[in-house]
């Protein structure tokens, strides 16, 4: 299954990469790659922007950057504001364990790849959310009830006013994260 995926996904960037060709546009590999172990630092007239890889968090492979005296992070689908997130793409408890350690950086603003611009508040709702979540649903499973059951209501109310349509994709999708 993984094989046939990676070869859709590569069969889509070679059309893609063809379709540049015949508009006459030339395709230039990177020079410098970015990766967990070597953040790329991006220097301007007066601040510095920093590009990391996260790996196996929201999916296998996230980008943030992050500039320092601005104390803003574009994190993109790491976070999910005022928003149920979709846990279903990657490993929830590392996404989880990173999103601590991010958030007691010194960040003050986090610009989310869903929802309006975030600050810590929003980081630890999600952190908070994404915990309780698989707090329940692993509870769910240990008792041999159906995941998919667990409502929004069963946790805290903080998150009443959420949308449930992704909340409904994540119970289906920790229903198998369990059996693993």
């Amino acid at each position: 299954m993984r094989k046939m995926k990676l070869k859709k996904n590569l069969d889509n960037e070679l059309n893609f990469v063809y379709n540049l060709k015949n508009k006459g546009i030339k395709v230039t590999p990177p020079r410098k790659m970015i990766s967990k172990r070597d953040p790329v630092r991006l220097r301007g007239n007066s601040d510095v922007a920093i590009l990391e890889v996260v790996e196996n968090a929201h999916s296998s492979t996230d980008i943030l950057m992050t500039i320092e005296k601005q104390k803003v992070c574009f994190i993109g689908d790491l976070l999910f504001s005022n928003c149920y997130p979709w846990i279903g793409s990657g490993d929830p408890k590392r996404w989880n364990d990173f999103m601590q350690i991010l958030v007691e950086k010194d960040i003050e603003y986090f610009i989310p790849g869903h929802g309006p611009i975030a600050t810590k508040k929003e980081v630890y709702q999600q952190i908070k959310y994404i915990k309780e979540i698989l707090k329940l649903s692993k509870k769910y499973f240990e008792e041999k009830r159906d995941i998919t059951e667990i409502n929004p209501s069963d946790l805290s109310k903080e998150f009443e006013d959420w949308d449930d349509m992704v909340f409904r994709w994540n119970n289906k999708f920790l229903s198998e994260y369990y059996k693993r």
